[in-house]
């Protein structure tokens, strides 16, 4: 009976290892005020914790984020326990993000905010982890939800005070019940599994870490497009491409389980169409630009075209519309004429001279001419007199 009985206690142990080995084992977290088969304790408790610079983390273990840090006689709330780690009340110092999206701030208390979504995410706070890579959500609030703002806003995030039942970590080990706690018995330390030594009459637990959240996943992705958007933007505005950006930016935006990734990609894809804007304005302002060019290329080939058939007029004396003239003396014998302007008034007297006096100059008269030679003052009139050698008819 002896022999049958080690048998079958063998083939349980077996049977029990090859299950976690296939398995991973979870623990359910106690809930407050529940008696615990493992300690017999009563939560929550307060204890002491036993070590100096002992991390208070973001969860359950070492591969979690530390929120910050405890020392020898520090007290602790605790509420719970899993694997060997304490989850505690966040201790004074100890802080939590939102995003600033959901929520409205109170005007008369700018310590005071109100929620204004529902299921609103709460991650867990660390001086050494950006809001954006702080991925341990500790809680959800609903609409209308109050939070104590603790002053800092980064990233679109505000920094809060915990709200109830946002909790973090420390390790057991490091923690001892104090008396008066609200324990049925003292809690016995719970080591690490893999740090203990080895018995073989007990199988090896096996602790899978859980797979990344589709959150943590699609905070990588936008992570990739962001570096994306910066590369583009240091193009030139005119080079500057955000088509395939945006698609991936939209995907992550109507992922319904996505939460800050979401967020964050909903305000890059603002940001890009204000991008875009400039762009569209740029090369807008490109043709513009080619197109005045070419108007003020065109304008200025015409004034060159224009100058070259307009004569030089500074050669003359005197312009005006040439008519004959019986002052000095009878029409017979006369070679003198007068300039009249369009309104037929004089402008001045002409007498031809030189090579200009032998000239018929009949064909010329009512027409606009320009007249070379020199002006004198004429003695008759009193006016102008000018005696020119040579008349060229001037066409308007």
């Amino acid at each position: 009976m002896r022999s049958y009985m080690m048998l079958l206690t063998s083939i349980c142990l077996m049977a029990g290892l090859a299950i976690a080995q296939e398995s991973p084992i979870t623990i359910p977290i106690p809930t407050p005020g529940a008696d615990t088969s493992i300690t017999g304790a009563t939560y929550p408790y307060i204890a002491e914790i036993t070590g100096n610079d002992v991390y208070v983390r973001s969860g359950p273990g070492t591969q979690h984020y530390p929120c910050g840090k405890c020392n020898t006689g520090d007290k602790v709330k605790v509420v719970g326990e899993q694997l060997g780690w304490s989850r505690i009340v966040p201790p004074a110092g100890s802080f939590s993000w939102v995003s600033m999206r959901y929520l409205c701030m109170d005007l008369k208390d700018r310590t005071q905010a109100t929620v204004t979504g529902d299921r609103v995410r709460v991650y867990a706070g660390s001086e050494s982890v950006e809001p954006l890579h702080s991925q341990i959500e500790q809680i959800r609030l609903t609409r209308g939800d109050r939070i104590k703002l603790l002053g800092q806003e980064k990233d679109d995030y505000c920094k809060i005070e915990p709200p109830a039942g946002a909790y973090l970590w420390v390790s057991t080990k490091f923690t001892r019940p104090t008396t008066g706690s609200g324990l049925s018995s003292p809690i016995p330390v719970i080591t690490d599994a893999n740090s203990a030594a080895p018995d073989a009459n007990k199988p090896a637990v096996v602790v899978t870490p859980p797979a990344p959240s589709t959150e943590t996943k699609q905070l990588e992705a936008y992570k990739l497009l962001e570096a994306r958007i910066d590369a583009e933007k240091a193009k030139p505005v005119e080079q500057q491409n955000y088509a395939s950006i945006k698609k991936g930016l939209t995907a992550i935006a109507n992922d319904k389980d996505a939460g800050r990734a979401a967020t964050r990609a909903g305000f890059a894809l603002e940001q890009i169409e204000r991008f875009e804007l400039a762009v569209r304005a740029a090369k807008e302002l490109g043709q513009q630009t080619e197109e005045l060019t070419e108007i003020l290329d065109r304008i200025d080939s015409a004034k060159t075209a224009r100058l070259e058939t307009v004569k030089d007029m500074s050669r003359f004396a005197a312009i005006g519309y040439f008519e004959k003239s019986n002052i000095y003396g009878p029409e017979s014998s006369m070679k003198q004429y007068r300039i009249v302007d369009e309104t037929g008034k004089t402008v001045c007297y002409a007498m031809a001279v030189d090579a200009a006096a032998g000239r018929d100059l009949s064909a010329l008269l009512k027409k606009k001419v320009g007249l070379v030679g020199k002006i004198t003052a004429s003695s008759t009139t009193g006016g102008a007199l000018i005696k020119f050698t040579d008349i060229e008819e001037i066409n308007p």
